[in-house]
């Protein structure tokens, strides 16, 4: 059986319901703009990645097209 101290417990969690419920949500929507965040940078940093890589192997093209271009004009 539920003593008077018990009770009274419950009647305080039962009290803060709303401001609980506020807590709960303004704590899943920080983690969501974290993860968000977090994510968006992970995103950046490997489309950069993935952009250097191209630039490279399309500026590598360009230079051996423009050797051989070179070469033809000069013979």
């Amino acid at each position: 059986m539920a003593t008077r101290d018990d009770i009274a417990k419950m009647q305080n969690l039962v009290a803060d319901l709303d401001g609980q419920q506020r807590r709960e949500r303004e704590a899943y929507e920080q983690g969501y703009r974290d993860g968000h965040r977090s994510g968006w940078d992970i995103g950046h940093g490997h489309a950069e990645h993935e952009m250097s890589k191209n630039w490279s192997e399309l500026a590598g093209r360009i230079r051996a097209g423009a050797r051989h271009h070179r070469t033809r004009r000069s013979q």
